[in-house]
């Protein structure tokens, strides 16, 4: 991958960090866990994918996205059906 992606990915990653931040938004550590959990199935999906498959030759992250895919469904699922994202703010 090259510098020119993997800034724009850092840049994209962080700017969306520090919105969340901003805003006060947070979820159970529980819900925390369970993502982390789906990283790691993301990471050995990602590994068992075969170099020959189009996905590799994706643009942006090929194959990769899959990674960050994974615990933005936890994440929307606990907001739909969890009750949603709860703010500190009161």
């Amino acid at each position: 991958m090259s510098t020119i992606k993997v800034i724009f990915i850092a840049f994209i990653l962080i700017s969306a960090m520090l919105a969340w931040w901003k805003a006060g938004f947070r979820c159970p550590i529980y819900i925390h866990a369970i993502a982390g959990l789906a990283t790691a199935l993301g990471f050995f999906i990602t590994n068992n994918i075969d170099p020959s498959t189009p996905v590799n030759q994706w643009w942006l992250l090929g194959k990769w996205w899959v990674v960050l895919i994974m615990p933005a469904f936890v994440y929307g699922g606990f907001a739909v059906y969890g009750g949603g994202i709860y703010s500190k703010k009161n």
